[in-house]
């Protein structure tokens, strides 16, 4: 039997031990005994975010019996949803006194129980595994993310994931003691490793797990061949790095690749020897050419700049700021930009100097709600084009286009004050992170186009090779790239909200391309990656508007042409209705 068998039988087996409802017990449950307030919110499981991330590693700590159906609980109103790597459910709570809720799952049952400022889940007698610790919950709601835009099957996965790919790697190494330098982005983008294109951490849920219980990093290659699998190890600085390979087994007296992993002889050691920090004086934060304040200063870094800590001085420094005394050291640091510098693409570190560092937070533990962030997380820099779209076209009269276009709204919200100019930012505010979008020059500039409600996005445009349309959403913050728009239109929705196409028109190339977007199945967001498109000759398109949720109309002619007194002008306008087939 393969273990992907074995993994599905296992996986029914725990799901058929699992009860199909938990019962409440309403009738223990008395009117002055409502759920408490104060236990609003989410609550993290201790014994494994902080273990994991006190010792480095997850495999050590996966099989713990909450983490199967509670690493993080969300409480709300009278009930409360557990999240675990194999069980997620929503119940509505069964209040006792100090007892919050009761569990009767894997390893259970267990008691859930209000201590002070912690929950603690305590296993109850008549267990078949007894489990004597007592498994601590503190306040989470910087993992409130977590439990948002959840996965289809193991609903919190790849949000676990991205967590520990940003809290355990993401960071700037040394390659092999040499002076190549690998970097981890918390996005799980992966630069320095040839032919190496994105990394993540193995998070072991579900049941199938054929790596011998190591932790493992996967490496997703940038030709989007076969994945490669390594063994992570920390040692202080250092990180190692061992290849993973398929291990001999004997078959019919062959032998042949089994399907566990085990341990090979290629290794990589990376050294951990660059922090990476940001500025987080509200004013900007001066460095000096030498350590100390009476040193010369050179510029000044903006709120928010991202920063290498390149050297750490014993020099103390301290400073009073509102009643209270900032302490810490003078650090030597590089940067891409200073308050005079918006040139972010390019991101040489050609700016270096000494900084105090009362002024400085960790990558790890910034707080991107109130630090503004140069860079954004960018999901979809990898696009798949769907299939041809195919409509059927007819013409139409001007007053039938007019009475469309009446009918039509495309609601986008527009703030005078985010307009760019050369030298300055856009200034974005998402719920997650503020971002500073440069404008360099103007032909190198991020243009604010607008908030759509239908879409919960902000546009912004970014010219820096071709006016290319980027989708920051206002909740997570996520930025999602439009490759159909490209010297284009911002998205036109439905009136339905389910669907919605953006266009381009090249008097150059004297063609027109309409892509046609639609809502995931889940009906909760759009795969801004995948669409369908439609290209011609025949026209270019000057105006869109939607009829209903399988019809547009256009605007269109034949573009700019001179006349007999050399005067430029459109040619040939006419309108059109469009039916999607």
């Amino acid at each position: 039997m393969n273990h992907f068998t074995l993994a599905l039988l296992l996986l029914g087996i725990l799901q058929s031990c699992q009860p199909e409802s938990e019962t409440h017990q309403t009738s223990k449950i008395n009117a002055h005994q409502a759920t408490d307030p104060s236990l609003t919110g989410i609550w993290g499981l201790t014994h494994y975010f902080d273990t994991i991330l006190a010792h480095r590693e997850i495999a050590a700590y996966r099989t713990q019996p909450p983490t199967w159906f509670a690493l993080l609980l969300t409480i709300e109103g009278d009930s409360i949803t557990s999240h675990g790597s194999i069980i997620d459910r929503k119940k509505r709570i069964d209040m006792q006194g100090d007892t919050v809720h009761q569990y009767d799952t894997y390893g259970g049952p267990w008691a859930l129980v209000k201590a002070g400022e912690e929950l603690h889940l305590v296993q109850q007698p008549g267990a078949e595994r007894p489990d004597s610790t007592i498994y601590r919950y503190r306040r989470r709601e910087d993992l409130r993310w977590m439990t948002e835009n959840l996965d289809k099957v193991h609903k919190t996965s790849s949000h676990v994931t991205q967590y520990f790919n940003e809290e355990l790697l993401a960071g700037t190494y040394q390659l092999n003691d040499s002076e190549k330098l690998v970097t981890f982005y918390p996005s799980g983008d992966l630069t320095g490793i040839e032919g190496i294109a994105s990394f993540a951490v193995d998070n072991y849920f579900g049941t199938s797990h054929p790596f011998n219980n190591l932790d493992i990093l996967t490496f997703y290659p940038a030709n989007k061949g076969q994945p490669e699998w390594y063994n992570w190890v920390f040692e202080g600085q250092k990180l190692t790095l061992t290849e993973m390979v398929r291990e001999k087994v004997v078959h019919n007296g062959k032998q042949v690749e089994g399907d566990n992993f085990e341990l090979g002889t290629k290794q990589l050691t990376l050294t951990q020897s660059l922090q990476v920090a940001y500025v987080t004086a509200p004013n900007g934060l001066s460095y000096r050419k030498q350590p100390g304040i009476d040193s010369k200063k050179l510029g000044t870094f903006d709120l928010g700049t991202k920063v290498y800590v390149i050297e750490k001085t014993d020099i103390p420094f301290a400073i009073e700021e509102e009643g209270r005394t900032i302490s810490g050291h003078w650090v030597k640091v590089k940067a891409g930009t200073d308050r005079t510098d918006t040139e972010y693409w390019f991101r040489p570190l050609k700016y270096t100097g000494y900084v105090f560092d009362g002024y400085l937070v960790d990558s790890v533990k910034a707080d991107f709600t109130k630090l503004p962030r140069f860079e954004r997380d960018s999901v979809d820099d990898k696009y798949v084009e769907g299939g041809k779209l195919s409509l059927r076209v007819e013409s139409i009269d001007s007053s039938t286009f007019a009475t469309y276009q009446k009918a039509y709204e495309n609601p986008v919200h527009f703030d005078s004050t985010k307009t760019a100019q050369p030298g300055k930012y856009v200034v974005i505010q998402t719920a997650k992170f503020q971002y500073k979008l440069p404008c360099v020059i103007q032909w190198q500039c991020y243009y604010y186009a607008g908030y759509s409600p239908s879409l919960r996005a902000y546009y912004v445009w970014n010219t820096r090779e071709i006016a290319q349309l980027q989708l920051i959403d206002s909740l997570t913050g996520i930025t999602h790239i439009l490759h159909s728009s490209e010297n284009g239109s911002i998205p036109f929705v439905s009136k339905e909200g389910n669907q919605f196409v953006t266009y381009a028109a090249s008097d150059y190339e004297g063609t027109s391309r309409v892509a046609l977007y639609q809502r995931a199945d889940s009906g909760d967001s759009f795969d801004y990656r995948v669409y369908d498109q439609f290209e011609t000759t025949k026209w270019l398109i000057q105006q869109l508007v939607w009829v209903d949720e399988k019809t547009f109309a256009m605007r269109v002619d034949d573009g700019h042409v001179r006349d007999s007194q050399e005067e430029w002008g459109r040619k040939n306008e006419r309108y059109l209705k469009v039916v999607i087939q």
